[in-house]
């Protein structure tokens, strides 16, 4: 490999066993002021990945405990009935941005909110919480 050559990094890769066909694939810059708390729970009907470009998100979704992703760092989830409980700007100091790349349905919303009453039906399917 010479100086001039492409340097490529896999970043992230996953299994998808559900993608809409034909789809709508959109990408989005989403910018996180400090101390946001992101988007309230909703769900994505396709796959989204994103990819943090700086700060820090406190990221969840059902089943899986949260965690923090940092700058250069990407993430993922499958979609469909999973919920998404949290994207915060995990920083009170500074802005977090990333970008997220959606495979939709054609016409499909980004997000569809999740109602407070499914929250609760839902609760035993959340990872336990430390605080």
């Amino acid at each position: 490999m010479s100086d001039t050559d492409p340097r490529i990094d896999v970043l992230s890769q996953a299994n998808v066993e559900h993608v809409p066909g034909p789809a709508d694939v959109t990408t989005v810059l989403v910018t996180l002021p400090p101390g946001s708390a992101g988007s309230p729970p909703h769900r994505h009907p396709g796959p989204v990945f994103g990819y943090l470009i700086s700060g820090e998100m406190r990221f969840e979704v059902e089943g899986e405990p949260e965690r923090i992703i940092r700058a250069g760092e990407a993430f993922w989830e499958p979609g469909g009935d999973l919920i998404h409980y949290q994207d915060a700007n995990n920083l009170d100091d500074a802005e977090t941005v990333f970008t997220v790349t959606a495979v939709l349905p054609p016409g499909a919303d980004l997000l569809v909110p999740v109602s407070d009453e499914e929250l609760a039906e839902r609760a035993h399917l959340r990872a336990p919480r430390s605080n």
